[in-house]
């Protein structure tokens, strides 16, 4: 035989054994937080079950400073997320006379970009932003300086499953050791901190924010429309995928259960992020779900 069978049920045997579950019922904000505390029960058990028990220390460590654009001060700085992965992140830019401790927004390095430098659209993202506040990027395993060719996706994702892990689970991992990591820097408001991700690194922080990270505010740009659209056969692309996690939710439900946090995206949300749209229109103040053409006019909470 050439090929598979005519009659292959494999690719598609998931949707005869699999419904994925209901909207959560949210007419109050009660509602909305304890479906939130529901369902991160449920992710952090059988999604997250691969979390470390015990983190070593984060032992985070300003590398070196340097001069940025404007004559703003920047630096590069580590951080332990867990045993044998030291993380590195730079913070951009502190814009001078900015009063300090100032609020922090903290991007995502997208996948695949082994420097800043040639991560341009990091950059680009950072500098919309106008008002007075320290601007940082984080790099998350396989970003960065831990970056691996796009040709070895195919195989870390299928080893990652083998150990109850998916890169994308893994990076959001980084990103809750991070926004630890960036508290204990110096300038940087620890309570007054932004999250702010583009394409697949926008799935990781979402589940970030929702698991607990102590974000005000979350900047969402070209974010999956969902969690459950086919990889590239040859397993290059984005990997957004998270073992068991369709069981639970979807990506447009973790942004509704984020009320009341702020919800900023960039250009249009996908129209699958209409639910989480409503419940910010219907429960209002103090939630705030924003599209925005730019950063030049945001302001951090």
């Amino acid at each position: 035989m050439d090929g598979p069978p005519a009659d292959d049920r494999v690719p598609t045997i998931q949707d005869d054994i699999f419904v994925p579950p209901a909207l959560p019922k949210t007419t109050t904000a009660a509602d909305v937080a304890e479906a939130r505390q529901r369902v991160v029960a449920s992710l952090r058990e059988k999604t997250f079950g691969a979390f470390p028990n015990t983190p070593p220390p984060l032992d985070v460590k300003v590398e070196y400073a340097y001069r940025f654009y404007e004559d703003g001060l920047g630096y590069r700085f580590g951080f332990t997320s867990e045993e044998g992965w030291r993380l590195h992140g730079f913070l951009l830019n502190l814009p001078p006379s900015t009063p300090t401790p100032a609020p922090a927004v903290l991007m995502l390095r997208n996948a695949g970009a082994t420097s800043l430098e040639s991560d341009a659209s990091n950059l680009l993202f950072l500098r919309q932003i106008k008002s007075r506040c320290v601007t940082l990027v984080v790099e998350t395993r396989g970003t960065g300086d831990t970056a691996w060719g796009d040709g070895l996706n195919h195989h870390l994702r299928r080893a990652s499953a083998w150990t109850g892990r998916t890169l994308a689970s893994m990076r959001v991992y980084d990103t809750l050791r991070a926004l630890e990591a960036i508290r204990q820097l110096p300038y940087v408001d620890s309570k007054r901190v932004t999250l702010a991700a583009s394409g697949e690194m926008a799935a990781v922080a979402l589940y970030a924010a929702l698991l607990g990270g102590g974000v005000n505010s979350l900047i969402l740009d070209a974010p999956p429309a969902t969690q459950n659209e086919p990889s590239d056969p040859d397993g290059r692309g984005p990997a957004v995928e998270m073992l068991n996690c369709l069981r639970f939710t979807d990506l447009p439900q973790v942004a509704g259960l984020l009320y009341p946090m702020e919800l900023v995206f960039l250009g249009n949300a996908p129209i699958s992020y209409g639910w989480a749209e409503e419940i910010y229109s219907r429960l209002g103040p103090p939630g705030r779900f924003h599209k925005l053409r730019d950063l030049g006019s945001w302001q951090p909470v």
